[in-house]
């Protein structure tokens, strides 16, 4: 309801903008098993809001949060998020902003 509301907002202030949402990726580590499966609703949801409000949506999860095989998923969060860094923090590391760049990059069209 409120990323809608947001949407509308933005449009309204910009109607010729192009506008990219970004998903959410799963950075609770010790229990992805259980989360994972919110997190794709979510994004589902996200999704959802933003065709119908007419923009683009970047889908971060399935690069975050690679499924089929736990152990790789962690790695990959490990590799992308600052979770298993001292810092222990669920932003993305150099790495993983440069994985975000280029999904943004890709979900604009620009390079086609």
């Amino acid at each position: 309801k409120d990323l809608a509301k947001i949407l509308t907002e933005l449009r309204k202030a910009a109607p010729g903008a192009d506008i990219i949402v970004t998903g959410s990726w799963d950075s609770f580590i010790n229990a992805l098993e259980f989360a994972d499966p919110l997190f794709q609703l979510l994004n589902a949801s996200m999704a959802a809001t933003a065709v119908a409000k007419r923009v683009r949506f970047a889908d971060s999860f399935p690069l975050f949060n690679p499924q089929g095989n736990l152990q790789h998923e962690i790695e990959t969060l490990c590799s992308l998020l600052l979770l298993c860094t001292p810092q222990s923090d669920s932003h993305p590391s150099d790495l993983g902003y440069q994985v975000l760049g280029d999904l943004v990059w890709e979900a604009s069209g620009y390079g086609h």
